[in-house]
């Protein structure tokens, strides 16, 4: 049988092939880790099966996001897709009856190319660079909980050295050999390391821990993989999601078909030899945001992708209006699994009562009056930055029969599962949270509100009638609001964010606390952060966090 699998879990790899064997199917299995929270609703060794026309049957436990890769026609999605199991141990065997992968022997060889789940790679520690533009060698130890500043005079390298990792990081291996250095090694808390070293002018030799790997300056060819479905795209490129409207969102950006098709084929990929799998495992291992000095410049992809998302008139719109329509939409994302998840919990509530009344435990007052009091804290904070209707009141808590001991059971856990709903939006209540504060901490004579509808909008202080398009900002106002949307709304947890000149447009008293701002918003991601910067004034007495490359000349 003809399958691709992708395991984080080596154990289960002896049930998928039987599987297949057993039922001569195109099988997909689930076999979560016990006691690891999956974001799924799955149950641990719950399987499903599909035969070899690519539907699904109808089989109990089946994971839709995993069941939507074997038949697009399914809807049922997990939140957020299409990652669930990655912490839990899920395998999948993907049908490959539709002909859009290379011959029978080469998917057999692909077979279990990610089976084991590597250690994390944790935080950037080390950076060393020999040959920069010919001349400069320079290795630094990078700071693990503030942002680093590389600094040096205009020309020194500190925008290129920002570009190398972000081709590292993106698996961006063509480019890379079109950049000015001999040679680049990475070196990460948890011991994993990546060193890129240039063999001839046109290839490079990538060395990642124990393993080797040749990269050539090859022309492109876009007929290689012509044909290759959505569903083996997401597989090969996690992280990479279809938007439905032949544009796929990628970390928080935008690629078009073409774009995809040449990060697969940086990444190995056009041939789908397992000899890369490492390499391509690593790239996607490695979390990496790019910010750059023309961040307030919109790309054709971006604006693309949503203009097919929403067919309005985009072709003038500002990354700051981007940045609105793009958080708005990750709001209503969000209310819509809670909406989700508050029906699941619903549709058992009476079950799990009538469970709770029929124990013998005695549960206490202040037990239940401390859950009330985490309640209303969390429903103020939801209610704070738009997740939840502002006329939502605490009536539904107030009065009740605490002290009748068979009311309890019955208050208990309909407060727990209140809890539960709001655990779902409690992330993104976080990182609104942050972005509403920083930015009204800087903004003079105005206000900002985040809404599911529009993302956010600017009011003038006072009157809330009067509101400012975000295109009508200032450009300090302007780049500030760009940088804090990157920062919190397009980076994954442990994410290196790269900065590239973030005192742009920047008033001097905003450059002063921007490295504990940034530090801030990062904590509730844990990210690390790289800053190209020559300013003094964000600088300031920070030369522990210093890195020169014009010491390195």
């Amino acid at each position: 049988m003809d399958a691709l699998a992708i395991t984080h879990n080596p154990l289960a790899e002896p049930r998928l092939k039987q599987a297949i064997s057993n039922t001569g199917t195109a099988a997909l299995a689930h076999t979560g880790a016990a006691g690891v929270s999956t974001q799924c609703s799955l149950s641990s060794g719950m399987w499903a099966a599909a035969p070899d026309d690519g539907t699904v049957r109808d089989r109990p436990g089946t994971c839709g996001a995993v069941a939507s890769a074997l038949d697009p026609s399914a809807r049922e999605l997990c939140h957020p897709p299409p990652r669930c199991g990655v912490l839990g141990g899920m395998v999948f065997a993907t049908a490959m009856s539709r002909g859009a992968l290379p011959p029978t022997d080469q998917r057999r060889r692909v077979i279990g190319w990610i089976m084991n789940q590597p250690e994390p790679l944790g935080h950037l520690a080390e950076l060393s660079v020999a040959g920069l533009f010919g001349v400069t060698d320079f290795s630094f130890r990078l700071d693990l909980k503030e942002p680093t500043l590389l600094t040096g005079s205009n020309g020194s390298g500190k925008s290129t050295v920002l570009r190398m990792i972000d081709a590292i990081g993106t698996g961006a291996w063509q480019s890379l050999v079109r950049m000015p250095f001999n040679s680049i090694e990475l070196a990460f808390e948890h011991g994993q390391a990546c060193g890129v070293y240039r063999r001839k002018p046109d290839v490079l030799d990538i060395r990642l821990n124990d393993e080797s790997f040749v990269v050539r300056r090859d022309d492109f060819d876009p007929n290689a993989m012509a044909n290759i479905s959505d569903t083996e795209i997401m597989v090969l490129l996690p992280g990479v999601h279809p938007t439905g409207s032949g544009m796929y969102e990628f970390r928080g950006g935008y690629l078009d078909r073409d774009d995809v098709l040449r990060l697969l084929d940086s990444r190995g990929f056009s041939d789908f030899t397992e000899e890369k799998a490492p390499l391509a495992k690593f790239v996607s291992d490695f979390h990496l945001l790019f910010i750059t000095d023309q961040r307030l410049v919109v790309s054709d992809e971006r604006l693309e992708a949503m203009r097919r998302m929403r067919p309005t008139r985009m072709a003038n719109k500002t990354a700051a209006e981007l940045s609105a329509r793009e958080l708005g939409r990750q709001m209503q994302q969000a209310l819509s699994a809670y909406a989700s998840e508050s029906q699941r919990l619903d549709r058992d509530f009476p079950q799990r009562v009538v469970r709770a009344m029929a124990s013998d435990e005695e549960i206490p007052v202040g037990r239940i009056e401390e859950l009330l009091r985490d309640v209303e804290k969390e429903r103020v904070a939801l209610q704070a930055v738009g997740l939840l209707p502002r006329d939502l009141s605490a009536e539904a808590f107030q009065d009740l029969p605490l002290h009748e001991p068979n009311v309890r059971p019955v208050i208990e856990t309909f407060v727990r599962d209140t809890r539960s709903k709001f655990a779902v939006l409690a992330d993104l209540r976080d990182r609104l949270t942050l972005f509403v504060e920083f930015l009204n901490q800087h903004y003079e004579n105005k206000r900002v509100i985040t809404q599911p509808k529009e993302g956010f909008r600017v009011e003038i202080e006072g009157d809330a009638e009067r509101m400012v398009s975000p295109s009508q900002l200032s450009s300090g106002e302007q780049q500030i609001l760009v940088l804090a949307y990157e920062v919190l709304f397009r980076s994954e947890p442990q994410t290196l964010v790269l900065i590239d000149e973030p005192e742009l447009s920047l008033h001097v008293l905003w450059q002063d606390t921007f490295i504990d701002d940034l530090a801030r918003m990062g904590n509730v991601r844990n990210l690390q952060f790289i800053l190209a910067t020559h300013s003094p004034s964000l600088i300031g007495g920070r030369d522990d966090l210093k890195r020169s490359l014009d010491a390195a000349r």
